[in-house]
């Protein structure tokens, strides 16, 4: 089935493509079907080359430039808006499609992402709550962990920087043992990806305190984890840890 959406779409974008440079709202439907389809299938699979292939001509027809600078920069935040939990509803489950989609969005978007961090990080950080099923937890840890590591940080503002410590360090509190050790990766991709000048007084020592205090944790791995924690925040030569 999703060979022959794929293939069905593909010639739609062929077909309207004189189109697409006046018509927004078409370029957009179609660019949400085609991330749905490279969100969905196999990077290996026919499905998957003949979505990417649409979106390309897309691209092509719709801006005139390549897929990321031109249809993410231009319709990503639209996209996110149409998908995300609304306030009264339930976050995503590991299955959801629109969990899926957010998460293949986040990491295809490039320049596009980072321009949207300040809605992608407080979608991330609701999906991080206790009250969310563990695996739910581990695929946000998995996708925050890319993001920091795709230096995207410098576009995250200090408002942003206080939530994502606070709650990845609240994470290594978590009842899960793989959460916890994601969230020790995490967080050490986190000190070596946020700038220096967002960390000044009590965030050190508060960060500190939550590592040394969990240094005896229950899991063996997860120990290691937060010592490698330690030595990343004190000698890495690019860490974060400066207070001038």
């Amino acid at each position: 089935m999703q060979q022959y959406l794929a293939k069905l779409t593909s010639t739609i974008v062929t077909t309207g493509s004189p189109l697409f440079a006046s018509h927004d709202a078409l370029a957009f439907r179609l660019f949400w079907v085609l991330n749905h389809l490279l969100a969905a299938t196999p990077q290996d699979s026919v499905a998957f080359y003949t979505a990417y292939e649409a979106m390309q001509n897309l691209a092509t027809a719709a801006c005139n430039v390549d897929i990321e600078v031109g249809l993410y920069r231009k319709h990503l935040s639209q996209l996110i808006a149409a998908i995300r939990p609304k306030p009264d509803a339930p976050v995503w489950s590991k299955t959801s499609s629109s969990r899926v989609l957010f998460d293949s969005l986040c990491r295809r978007g490039g320049r596009a992402t980072a321009d949207q961090m300040h809605v992608v990080v407080p979608i991330v950080l609701a999906h991080l709550a206790p009250s969310n099923e563990p695996d739910v937890r581990l695929s946000f840890l998995a996708l925050l962990e890319t993001l920091l590591g795709n230096d995207l940080m410098a576009q995250v503002g200090i408002p942003l920087i206080h939530m994502l410590y606070h709650e990845i360090l609240k994470r290594l509190d978590d009842s899960n043992d793989l959460v916890r050790k994601a969230a020790c990766a995490t967080y050490i991709t986190f000190l070596r990806a946020a700038p220096r000048s967002h960390f000044r007084g009590t965030i050190i020592e508060y960060s500190m305190d939550a590592l040394f205090v969990h240094l005896d944790d229950s899991d063996p791995d997860v120990q290691v984890e937060r010592t490698c924690s330690l030595y990343c925040g004190f000698h890495d030569p690019i860490h974060v840890f400066q207070t001038s």
